[in-house]
């Protein structure tokens, strides 16, 4: 087949793409100029069709990725939902009210410990309860030194840091 040469400007408009387009593509190599403004035309069109084709599988690979993380997370959307039906997995918030509560109750009850020592047993002395209170203070403060692992602490701020604290007012 006879070699057909076509300007910059006709090549332009049979591509449907802009002269500077055509100048970008025959500095990559894409299109090989004959001489001044002019490419052969079967070349360029199948340089050009063959670009578009690769670029296009590229595009696909990249749908086709985001398709399979679309249905990854609408699963794992899912079994979260069927976990917590299942009460297998609790809402944060309520894992974080339940903690608080037991930490203050637990607090209170062991700090009343050498109260109740004293109601039962009228006739203790007070430096031992003061030993008693002073070793339960200190275990206390130990505990609250221990503090929350960094992985779920993290996990904590991120998901309650939308969660207003203040109560909701009742009745409205």
């Amino acid at each position: 087949m006879k070699k057909i040469l076509i300007s910059t400007e006709d090549l332009s408009d049979l591509l449907e793409i802009s002269d500077r387009m055509i100048r970008k593509h025959a500095k990559t190599g894409l299109f090989q100029k004959i001489e001044k403004g002019k490419f052969d035309l079967k070349k360029s069109v199948q340089a050009y069709i063959k670009m578009s084709r690769e670029n296009n599988k590229s595009d696909q690979a990249g749908l086709t990725e985001e398709r399979r993380r679309l249905t990854r997370l609408q699963a794992d959307k899912v079994k979260y939902e069927l976990e917590i039906l299942r009460k297998e997995n609790w809402p944060i918030d309520i894992i974080k009210e339940t903690g608080q509560s037991i930490v203050k109750t637990s607090s209170v009850k062991l700090l009343s410990i050498t109260h109740e020592i004293k109601r039962e047993n009228p006739e203790i002395e007070n430096k031992i309860l003061l030993s008693i209170d002073k070793i339960i203070r200190k275990i206390l403060t130990d505990i609250g030194n221990i503090g929350i692992p960094t992985k779920l602490r993290k996990h904590l701020e991120q998901h309650t840091k939308n969660v207003d604290p203040s109560p909701e007012p009742e009745g409205e």
